[in-house]
């Protein structure tokens, strides 16, 4: 396949993670941030199904917008327990987070889902990751909040 027929992808997210990892890959992307807010978890609903199904209205809402290519959509998210943990709004939050984590096992939980728009197609799916976070001294964790890396990380994923 030439690069002239190669299919047109479009990642529907501004993450600089993202955008590292298709680049790594040696994908070449637009990206077309999806502007929809952030969905919430239906009640009942396992956060496998919560994480696909973000991740196919963010890819929906940006495919909407183009005629042809293959839209990435994704959406992470950290389950500790049976609680999802998204994105910490403020410093506090942050620090009750890391707290949380510290010593435990939770599970990073990736969807996925494309939308091909030459054929007409869509295919979500999901992957799930158990980590381990080590305990962390709570000097540890006011270094880490002092860098500001936690503030755009749902779970610090």
């Amino acid at each position: 396949m030439t690069r002239a027929s190669a299919p047109r992808w479009i990642l529907a997210s501004a993450s600089p993670r993202r955008k590292e990892i298709l680049a790594g890959l040696g994908m070449h992307f637009a990206v077309d941030p999806c502007t929809l807010p952030e969905p919430t978890q239906h009640p009942g609903e396992e956060p496998s199904a919560y994480a696909v199904r973000a991740a196919r209205e963010k890819a929906r809402a940006v495919a909407a917008r183009h005629k042809a290519g293959i839209v990435i959509g994704a959406d992470t998210i950290v389950v500790c327990g049976k609680q999802i943990l998204g994105k910490p709004v403020d410093r506090k939050e942050g620090r009750r987070m890391l707290e949380q984590l510290a010593g435990r096992w939770h599970e990073v939980i990736t969807g996925l889902c494309l939308c091909d728009l030459n054929l007409g197609r869509t295919r979500a799916g999901f992957s799930v990751t158990r980590v381990h976070f080590r305990r962390l001294s709570a000097r540890e964790i006011r270094w880490y909040l002092g860098t500001g890396e936690y503030s755009d990380k749902a779970g610090f994923a």
